[in-house]
C-alpha cells in the first residue's frame, strides 16, 4: 500500500501547492539537474547502449528464459530492434565517412 501511496503523495502536493512547491530551492536544484541530464542526450542514447548491452551480453527475450524455446539468431526479434539495429548502422557509417574525410 505504501508503494501506491508513497510516490502519490508527492505528486498532489505538487499539483495543489504548486508554488510553494517550485519556490523550494531544493525541488528548483532537482529540477534543473534533471533538465540538464536531459539535455546531454543520454536518455536517447539509452536504446543504444541497451543494444550493444544486448550483444555483448548475448541476452535473449523473457520466452527463452522461461520455456526453454531455442535461441534467437542474430537477426532482429521484433521491428523496433531491427530500427534501433538500422539506426546504429547509419551512425557508424556517418561517422566513419566523416573521420575518413577529416
Amino acid at each position: 500500500m505504501l508503494k501506491i501511496i508513497g510516490p502519490l503523495a508527492w505528486r498532489m502536493i505538487a499539483s495543489s501547492f504548486l508554488l510553494a512547491f517550485m519556490s523550494n530551492p531544493l525541488i528548483y536544484i532537482f529540477v534543473r539537474v534533471c533538465l540538464l541530464l536531459e539535455a546531454t542526450g543520454i536518455c536517447y542514447a539509452s536504446w543504444m547502449f541497451a543494444c550493444y548491452h544486448k550483444l555483448i551480453d548475448g541476452y535473449e527475450p523473457n520466452e527463452f528464459y522461461l520455456e526453454g524455446a531455442e535461441k534467437y539468431g542474430a537477426e532482429p526479434v521484433t521491428k523496433r530492434v531491427k530500427h534501433i539495429n538500422l539506426t546504429v548502422t547509419v551512425i557508424k557509417y556517418t561517422f566513419s565517412m566523416i573521420f575518413l574525410v577529416f
